[in-house]
């Protein structure tokens, strides 16, 4: 089930082709979105972005031509993303482009096999 009302995020005008190419592929940025969670959100979850020692939530930095985009993600993600923003405290855009960025330097082909292959060996390991 998707959110009530379009969410609005930011992205830095840099990344914009590349996004373009992206949510092309995927179908719309709603997909784009779920596959940065299903590649990356390890990396949000185990703290591997440093966590924020101000009290107030980062921002992007200014002068970065941000363009909106506007989507409805399944309300269970945007939760997601609420909780990471507080637990972190950096703004939902902020993270969205951090996930943008990882999968623009290729890592998305390496997290989350890799991964899988962790998780299973151990299980493997430990359960048969």
């Amino acid at each position: 089930e998707t959110v009530d009302s379009p969410c609005t995020l930011q992205i830095p005008e840099a990344l914009q082709n590349f996004l373009a190419k992206r949510v092309q592929k995927f179908g719309g940025f709603k997909n784009y979105f779920e596959f940065l969670l299903s590649r990356f959100e390890i990396i949000l979850a185990t703290g591997n972005l440093a966590q924020s020692s101000r009290v107030k939530t980062i921002y992007q930095k200014k002068n970065l031509d941000l363009e909106q985009l506007s989507f409805r993600p399944k309300k269970s993600d945007w939760f997601k993303m609420k909780l990471y923003r507080e637990g972190l405290g950096y703004s939902i855009a902020y993270l969205v482009t951090y996930l943008v960025i990882l999968d623009e330097l290729g890592l998305s082909s390496i997290v989350k096999p890799f991964l899988d292959g962790v998780v299973a060996t151990t299980i493997n390991k430990v359960l048969l």
